[in-house]
């Protein structure tokens, strides 16, 4: 066991591609970046003012992103410590971000209740999502099918998009959950989507 953040609750933790380093960002601060076999702490990525709520790898690149309760997020280099980007796309705390599989793309979403897609070789969002009616606590990419993505909120409701026209959702369940969905993973086919809640239960 690692105590990665002096007893804050870690909130976000995601490998780099091939599996040699991980980040963990938690309420305490700054993201930090690991070497997994030895445990051992390389880097401190400073740059949030406020808790650390989600970060993801990039699926190819030595980049992450990571998403906090400033409203901002943030794109870095975790080789230099610094953040090479800062977006701000949304006006509440980022709850989700996604990178997908292409890399190109970056998903968000936030207690603004919207999603953004944002293009990464521009930096520049091209999509806004609005649907649902309370904050935006999660989201996934389809496995499969580059342009489809599921978010979660936090009255429990949940939505299914196309990139591709993403100026309403294809598909919603508006009480998939009595509470927040937190969690969000599809099945490697991409046949099913389970969801996690703070109603303390799981669906498919």
């Amino acid at each position: 066991a690692i105590d990665a953040h002096a007893g804050s609750p870690v909130r976000a933790i995601t490998f780099a591609p091939g599996d040699r380093k991980f980040c963990s960002g938690a309420d305490e601060g700054p993201l930090k970046v690991w070497d997994f076999e030895g445990c051992r702490l390389e880097r401190r990525l400073h740059g949030h003012e406020w808790d650390v709520k989600c970060a993801e790898w990039h699926p190819r690149k030595a980049m992450l992103v990571s998403g906090a309760r400033d409203s901002l997020v943030k794109i870095w280099d975790p080789r230099s410590e610094r953040d090479v980007a800062t977006l701000r796309l949304h006006k509440g705390p980022v709850a989700a971000t996604r990178w997908h599989e292409g890399g190109e793309w970056l998903l968000t979403g936030a207690k603004d209740q919207t999603l953004k897609l944002v293009d990464v070789r521009t930096m520049r969002p091209f999509a806004t999502c609005r649907h649902h009616a309370s904050a935006v606590t999660s989201a996934a990419w389809h496995p499969l099918d580059p342009e489809l993505f599921a978010s979660g909120a936090y009255d429990g409701g949940l939505a299914f998009w196309a990139a591709r026209s993403p100026d309403r959702p294809v598909a919603s369940v508006p009480s998939a959950h009595h509470l927040a969905v937190w969690a969000l993973a599809w099945h490697p086919l991409g046949h099913l989507l389970a969801t996690g809640s703070q109603d303390a239960s799981t669906r498919f």
